[in-house]
């Protein structure tokens, strides 16, 4: 990652520490072209890529006090950031997308180019199966899958439709994932 950013890192940090919004938005638009690449690898996605960064420049500036000097300003932001985008995949990693569970349930018909009455059958029970699953939610978890795993919005994008925290958004999510899976089990325990 290039460090350079124009100024030794004691005056950069006490620019920052003054809170001098010049110097916070410069350095933010040259250490993000920088950062950016880690990041997306790291999450999967540019714009979750984007969404880190943001969150742990966020960070580092409020705890641009406890910043000591130790290493480089941008070698620090970079950890942040690092840090940021591995708690964000792990997060992510525990709650599978609804959307998933659905193409694992035609995994045996893929492959076939055609669509064959039984596929189409087995498409529409899906989708009753799915829907009628999705009732059983609340507005809030409803809204939340629908819009992350059905419509593939952002966790940003969907705390802002929403007007709800990331955390509550995530944790509506997971919980919503949760209720559909089982309700999906159940009801395929029942048919079988």
């Amino acid at each position: 990652m290039k460090q350079r950013v124009g100024l030794d890192d004691q005056a950069l940090v006490e620019k920052l520490r003054a809170r001098d919004r010049a110097a916070q938005s410069e350095l933010f638009w040259r250490l993000r072209t920088a950062l950016w690449r880690p990041a997306s690898r790291i999450v999967g996605s540019g714009a979750l890529a984007d969404d880190v960064i943001q969150e742990a420049w966020i960070h580092a500036i409020v705890g641009i006090d406890s910043f000591q000097g130790r290493a480089r300003f941008g070698t620090w932001l970079a950890s942040i950031v690092l840090n940021k985008a591995r708690c964000h995949r792990r997060r992510e990693s525990r709650c599978r997308p609804f959307s998933a569970v659905a193409v694992t349930e035609l995994e045996p018909s893929r492959g076939r180019n055609e669509e064959t009455p039984e596929l189409i059958f087995l498409v529409k029970e899906a989708a009753k199966r799915a829907e009628r699953a999705l009732d059983s939610l609340s507005h809030r978890q409803r809204s939340v899958i629908v819009l992350r795993d059905f419509q593939g919005v952002s966790p940003a994008e969907a705390c802002d439709i929403l007007e709800m925290t990331d955390l509550a958004q995530r944790i509506h999510l997971c919980r919503a994932r949760a209720t559909v899976r089982r309700a999906l089990e159940n009801e395929e325990r029942l048919c079988a």
